[in-house]
């Protein structure tokens, strides 16, 4: 047995918790788990693991239904991308507006500038990334490219047009430079190495 088995053993034995950690994400459906907060200022709160975490909610225009829920983005990792990965609307062309703050819940909804972020977003934005979307502030917002890191961030859902569904998936990964990116790493190149 080589000198550098039992690392790879180790490094591999702990890969395997961070994929396990990334297969049993979290999932949050409105329908079963309960409907998504219409308080800005005390949103619902939901956990993420690592990995494809997806969030199901559906909006009213009648009475007004808004979607707010936040999370927190933990040390060492971030939110890597935010797919809307299905939307249907009443009728179909409707597009939701959508808004993101860096903080648990808004302080007021009615001073975008505040904000991390805001778009509109639709069936046409189906299989986008709703960060790159949102960071492009649209309505106003502070902007922002690429991934979330950590921190507690709060997201605002509505459609005034019509009933509408939507599911994202929130996909949280390891930062560059944490354990979990570098256990990931070693063990890649272990392997590769060992199958030369």
């Amino acid at each position: 047995m080589r000198k550098h088995t039992p690392f790879v053993l180790a490094a591999f034995g702990t890969l395997g918790l961070v994929m396990h950690n990334g297969a049993s994400a979290a999932n949050y459906v409105e329908a079963i788990d309960g409907d998504l907060s219409g308080d800005e200022t005390s949103p619902t709160a939901i956990a993420l693991d690592l990995g494809a975490n997806t969030i199901t909610g559906t909006t009213i225009d009648s009475p007004l239904d808004r979607d707010f829920f936040s999370f927190t983005i933990g040390a060492g990792q971030s939110l890597d991308s935010l797919v809307l990965t299905s939307f249907t609307g009443d009728p179909p062309s409707n597009e939701a507006f959508m808004a993101v703050d860096d903080q648990f819940g808004f302080d007021s909804l009615f001073d975008t500038s505040d904000f991390l972020g805001t778009t509109l977003i639709g069936l046409g934005d189906v299989g986008t990334d709703a960060l790159d979307l949102l960071g492009a502030t649209e309505f106003g917002g502070d902007g922002f490219t690429g991934p979330l890191g950590e921190g507690t961030y709060t997201f605002w859902f509505q459609e005034t047009g019509g009933p509408t569904s939507y599911t994202f998936t929130a996909n949280v990964v390891p930062e560059p430079g944490s354990a979990a990116a570098l256990l990931l790493s070693v063990g890649g190149l272990m392997l590769r190495r060992r199958t030369r």
